[in-house]
């Protein structure tokens, strides 16, 4: 195996990953986030991925875009982007009809997949199909296909706080998550509280609450798969959510993950949000 491919495992790991309460009367219900986030392994900089979304009540767009580049030198460089639109099933609902797009390109390789989901359940998917040569690879079932979410809606979580602020009970959270290829869960448990802020960041101010997560891997990989592997056996993944203003959901402000060549880590030094007016609807006028 070329010496490059497990460095581009891992970056391509990274992007994909990166790219409940009730309403009362005076909450709003809708907002806008821009996010910078840094990519960095073992410190070195790895590259930068950029997120805009807004919410509107029950409905959701997000776009990311993303440059990286080898972890050595200019060894690979993967550019790409991912963005999906859909509605939550209700205001506390992490299951939505979702439209999901992603794709990437390298100097020796590109890819794209679209997905759609109905209720947590995938609807249609355009993928290629990965080659399995010693056949290890664990098959998806359409059970697993349900009760799911794409790997954008899967991080547009619900605060637990009627009052929409963020506390520890924000990271009761098993997140289902459906790639077009992989599925996985990742189980989300309180770790400690933190907050925003450094030398260079700019945008929100406050509290966010970091979560541990416990990578499982159910189908899609394959069974020797080294990183996968790696993943579900480290004690180590963390979780940063952050809330996104004007709405009842929060939206990861970074991320901690151990891999085989040392600590990723992928963190915002922007993150904005404010909330915005709601569109009136046309049958109340």
């Amino acid at each position: 195996m070329p010496r490059h491919l497990p460095a581009m495992k891992v970056a391509s790991f990274l992007f994909v990953a990166l790219l409940g309460s009730q309403n009362s009367a005076k909450a709003y219900e809708a907002g806008v986030w821009q996010a910078r986030y840094k990519v960095y392994v073992s410190s070195l900089p790895l590259g930068q991925i950029d997120i805009n979304g807004s919410i509107d009540e029950q409905d959701y767009k997000v776009d990311g875009n993303a440059k990286l580049i080898g972890l050595i030198g200019a060894a690979f460089k993967i550019s790409g982007g991912a963005k999906v639109e859909g509605k939550f099933d209700s205001p506390h609902s992490t299951q939505a009809n979702a439209g999901y797009k992603f794709h990437y390109k390298s100097p020796r390789t590109h890819d794209s997949i679209s997905l759609k989901t109905q209720n947590g359940s995938v609807a249609h998917l355009s993928a290629r199909k990965m080659a399995d040569p010693l056949g290890t690879r664990i098959p998806v079932t359409q059970k697993h296909k349900q009760n799911i979410a794409d790997p954008i809606t899967a991080f547009i979580l619900p605060a637990k706080n009627s009052d929409g602020h963020i506390s520890k009970e924000d990271c009761n959270h098993i997140v289902p998550i459906f790639d077009g290829r992989e599925r996985f869960d990742l189980k989300l448990s309180y770790k400690r509280m933190d907050k925003t802020g450094g030398r260079f960041y700019k945008g929100y101010t406050g509290p966010v609450v970091v979560c541990s997560a416990d990578y499982r891997p159910i189908s899609g990989h394959r069974s020797d798969d080294e990183l996968a592997a790696f993943s579900a056996k480290s004690k180590n993944m963390e979780i940063w959510l952050a809330p996104v203003v004007g709405t009842r959901r929060l939206f990861p402000f970074k991320f901690l993950l151990p891999t085989p060549f040392g600590k990723a880590e992928v963190a915002a030094d922007r993150f904005h949000s404010n909330a915005k007016e709601i569109k009136q609807s046309k049958l109340s006028e």
